[in-house]
């Protein structure tokens, strides 16, 4: 059998060409996907947005406050704010047809929706007095309702007034007015934050680590400053939804309708001991007397995703039929973990994907924080600082959890 014939040099070089022009033609097409993929997602992202806008329009050409011409409405003196409680139904104060806008208490004209919710609507509105713009929160009693229903919305909505009214903080949204609209409506007027919520920002992935850090500073900045006494305020509702910026970039925690009242009118003096005000002579004991968590009694209520294990009655360690369960602020702490993990990955660390049933039915939190927080594989450029942050904020047994103000402290958040 004659040797095969030598290799011709022309033929493997023809080959060499050939190869490197496969290499630079899978080269080109994977650089090709990578722009097609962010294509795709801009164009996903602009669709949800063009969905949520015509979603807007529909429901500011549907409202009650939209038309042609100006009137104003409500503001019946004094304000709901002077009011506690305020008698229900409201007192009417002045009637108007769907084809006239309003212009609110004599002061506040209404521009255009933000958005809607079940029973509220918050306008972009101008502020004729001060000469500022203002957003203006319309809660609308439904007339199917029964007198009770309504007492218990109107008792749930002065509380929300009494608790906003009091916070004056950097990053805490300004509660600036309320007053009664008719016998079914009221307003509440509130800062504008022009900027769009960390849920909107979270919707386009995940944040640098800088800027999840920044924001994650000024949450735990609010949270310090009305988690401390004499407010001392459990949030409850903290949520990416709630955190709005505004136009300087500046996070603002926003929506105090779930908030919490720690029980015990008290603050601190001088030494570490705690007075009563209100007392007809003086009353002092150590500050470690003051009650550190109160009964949840809202068992139920709230978005399941941020809440800590010891919110759920019947799942983990709390056996159904006992007691309620016991909390304190460190039920914020957890969900501003649940919301750095999510600003810094792009997801929720547990019950992911699930709905709020399901985590209710299958105790789906408790069941995964018990085997404490997983981290994505690909998670090596994040600091081990911002995670070891997440473990102590989405620690299990909230003993083992850090108290607000040592959260807000955390060497990451310092550094």
């Amino acid at each position: 059998m004659p040797p095969p014939p030598p290799p011709n040099p022309a033929d493997e070089a023809s080959l060499r060409e050939v190869a490197e022009a496969l290499r630079a033609r899978q080269s080109s097409l994977a650089r090709e996907e990578v722009a097609l993929k962010e294509e795709r997602d801009r164009l996903e992202r602009e669709n949800i947005a063009l969905a949520h806008e015509m979603r807007r329009q529909r429901y500011e050409e549907a409202s009650r406050f939209l038309g042609s011409g100006t009137r104003s409405i409500g503001g019946g003196g004094g304000g709901l704010a002077a009011i506690q409680p305020l008698p229900a139904p409201f007192p009417a104060h002045a009637t108007w047809t769907a084809s006239q806008p309003a212009m609110l208490n004599g002061r506040y004209l209404l521009l255009s929706l933000i958005g809607k919710g079940e029973f509220s609507e918050v306008w972009h509105a101008v502020d004729l007095k001060e000469n500022r713009e203002v957003a203006c929160k319309l809660h609308q009693l439904s007339n199917l309702w029964k007198e009770e229903r309504k007492a218990s919305y109107v008792k749930h909505a002065i509380r929300e007034v009494n608790i906003h009214k009091r916070l004056r903080h950097a990053n805490v949204v300004a509660h600036l007015d309320v007053f009664e609209i008719d016998a079914d409506s009221f307003c509440t007027i509130l800062e504008l934050c022009k900027g769009p919520d960390l849920e909107h920002v979270l919707r386009a992935g995940p944040l640098p680590e800088r800027v999840a850090k920044s924001v994650v500073r000024q949450v735990m900045s609010a949270l310090r400053y009305v988690s401390a006494p004499p407010r001392r305020i459990i949030h409850y509702d903290l949520k990416p939804a709630n955190v709005l910026f505004d136009e300087a970039g500046t996070a603002k925690i926003s929506d105090f309708g779930l908030s919490k009242e720690m029980d015990g009118d008290v603050a601190p003096t001088a030494n570490g001991i705690v007075s009563v005000p209100g007392t007809s002579s003086l009353s002092t004991f150590a500050a470690s007397a003051m009650p550190s968590r109160i009964e949840l009694t809202s068992v139920g209520v709230g978005t399941y995703w941020y809440l800590p294990p010891e919110c759920f009655p019947g799942t983990g360690e709390l056996a159904a039929g006992t007691a309620p369960p016991q909390i304190s602020s460190k039920v914020d702490v957890w969900s501003a973990g649940v919301l750095t993990y999510q600003a810094l990955f792009g997801e929720r660390p547990f019950a992911h994907g699930q709905s709020q049933e399901t985590i209710l039915r299958e105790g789906s939190i408790a069941a995964e924080a018990r085997k404490g927080v997983q981290f994505p594989p690909k998670s090596g450029h994040i600091n081990e600082h911002a995670k070891e942050f997440i473990r102590r904020c989405l620690s299990y047994h909230q003993e083992d959890r850090p108290d607000v103000a040592t959260a807000a402290d955390d060497p990451w958040l310092r550094a």
